[in-house]
């Protein structure tokens, strides 16, 4: 305008990432979800957009005990909660490099199975694991485009650990369709030992229910069994047959 200031309105088309200032174009993120954004300035009939990239790295050290998760199990998944914290040494061994284990008795995945297809929206898994050490502190680390999780926790003898319910939403809420990568070390005895490594996907919604009509086809004993091993979050639903047609 003759190089004179304007005030165009402001918008996001992918609200979760942030807030804009409709009158200033600020942008604020929510830190909830990552991802890619496009803020679009609009003034009359004249249109400018550009993209806006969100990324989170979040770091947990311990979490809340679980004493008493009732009939569905700690937060839903089972397991005894998230585990206590890990002292600066022991981070600092687990970040570092590790005992590749010889083989999946030393150190091997239970559940869940490589390359999962998560529908979004289901409880985070009880990452399982088979191992001939007494673990006393256990490293989850899961990454994807624009996103990183790092979970430290200690135990005795661990040989299962939940994910951390607001990491699993950030990591797949903020998912763009690339693999969700997740990796575990185990300490024992001042020495680390792994990774052991898997890659999921996050379904969406035609895929989600193909997945869900998959284990439906199936008679009840094997259906409820598929359902109790695939962690469905409605698994009553999941059990009877019924569609689940809340997948986004």
């Amino acid at each position: 305008s003759n190089g004179a200031p304007v005030s165009p309105s402001w918008s996001l088309d992918r609200g979760e990432l942030g807030a804009i200032g409709a009158a200033n174009g600020v942008f604020t993120a929510s830190g909830n979800v990552s991802g890619d954004g496009v803020i679009t300035a609009t003034l009359g009939s004249a249109h400018a957009s550009t993209t806006i990239t969100v990324r989170i790295h979040a770091i947990q050290n311990g979490g809340d005990a679980c004493p008493d998760g009732g009939a569905g199990g700690c937060g839903g998944v089972g397991g005894e909660g998230l585990g206590g914290p890990v002292d600066p040494p022991t981070i600092a061994l687990l970040r570092g490099p590790a005992n590749a284990p010889a083989n999946a008795a030393e150190l091997g995945f239970l559940y869940p199975y490589d390359q999962t297809v998560w529908p979004r929206g289901l409880l985070a898994p009880l990452l399982q694991w088979q191992t001939t050490h007494s673990a006393s502190a256990v490293y989850v680390h899961l990454t994807q485009k624009n996103y990183e999780f790092e979970g430290f926790y200690s135990g005795k003898s661990l040989v299962h650990q939940p994910i951390d319910a607001t990491g699993w939403k950030q990591a797949t809420y903020g998912n763009g369709g690339d693999p969700l990568h997740a990796e575990l070390k185990i300490a024992d005895s001042g020495k680390a030992y792994g990774p052991i490594a898997q890659d999921w996907s996050r379904a969406g919604h035609a895929e989600g229910n193909h997945l869900l009509h998959g284990v439906q086809q199936r008679e009840p004993a094997v259906r409820r069994r598929h359902c109790d091993q695939a962690g469905f979050r409605f698994a009553d639903l999941c059990n009877r047959g019924h569609v689940m047609s809340r997948l986004p």
